[in-house]
């Protein structure tokens, strides 16, 4: 038995180095397309495929002390209709393992995906029944992720969530019945909507046995000095599954993310913020 405790950055890297042991991931990565979508998690899994991490771009939508709010350097790349939601948005997408460097439009990409194809998108909210959510800000209530997932149900690519169990809540689905930023009348940031979605989810526990093949029991979340969001498991295997864990956990101890920079409310362009204007939000989600 082994016992470990990760920082959410700790555990985004444990997860995507997991995803790598996934045959229907490599095979994508062979033969076909993976989408990623960029995010504190997946910028992981940019490095696992890549050998390298992304310099810009790796996060939009963040959570910071303020609030929900925006990466400033994502902002500068995203258009945005205020009826449709979000027209441009710069994924990670990976042709037979090369990463395209062009834009590539995301009616297009919902005309190239199909079945064998992988859509991985991270969700900001998990409970204990694998249910998924998504926070969007989007005037549309659906963003980027509500038109891919609803294309994948169409075209049969697979989604896949890496999600830490950091983001765990009661019921998903109430969540998602509960947020409507119309109606929101302040927000410590951005009013967002919270839209379920469905695919293959994995958490530490499921990275701990694709890595592995061990057992992983969360028992306590929580932590001080940096150590605040993570969780604390206890891992059961044999001798050989927990020397390897021991050897990929020390691999990853220490691991951190770049800070991130917000925009000031006073300069900022994102419309549908109640900072911004409440009449103007309550236009733009109706």
């Amino acid at each position: 038995m082994m016992q470990i405790s990760l920082t959410p950055a700790e555990s985004k890297k444990l997860i995507a180095k997991s995803l790598m042991e996934l045959d229907y991931l490599r095979e994508a990565l062979k033969n076909g397309i993976v989408l990623v979508h960029p995010s504190s998690t997946t910028y992981f899994l940019y490095q696992e495929i890549t050998g390298t991490l992304p310099s810009e771009n790796w996060v939009c939508g963040v959570v910071v002390q303020k609030g929900a709010c925006i990466n400033r350097d994502m902002l500068d790349e995203l258009i945005i209709d205020t009826i449709k939601g979000v027209s441009k948005y710069p994924f990670w997408i990976f042709e037979k393992g090369k990463l395209l460097e062009k834009f590539v439009p995301i009616s297009k990409l919902v005309e190239m995906m199909g079945e064998g194809d992988v859509y991985v998108k991270t969700g900001n909210a998990v409970d204990c029944n694998g249910n998924v959510g998504v926070l969007v800000g989007a005037p549309d209530g659906k963003g980027t992720v509500g038109k891919l997932y609803e294309a994948s149900k169409k075209k049969g690519f697979r989604v896949l969530i890496p999600i830490g169990l950091e983001k765990l809540i009661p019921s998903v689905e109430v969540a998602s019945r509960t947020t409507n930023p119309a109606k929101v009348r302040y927000s410590t940031g951005m009013p967002l909507k919270l839209f379920p979605i469905k695919g293959h989810v994995v958490t530490e526990i499921e990275a701990v046995f694709l890595l592995t093949g061990a057992k992983a029991t969360p028992i306590a979340g929580g932590g001080l000095s940096g150590a605040e969001g993570s969780m604390t498991l206890v891992v059961e295997g044999s001798d050989e599954q927990l020397e390897l864990l021991k050897k990929i956990v020390l691999e990853i101890k220490g691991t951190e993310l770049p800070k991130v920079y917000v925009p000031d409310c006073e300069e900022c362009t994102w419309k549908t913020c109640s900072i911004y204007d409440f009449e103007n939000l309550s236009r733009c989600f109706k």
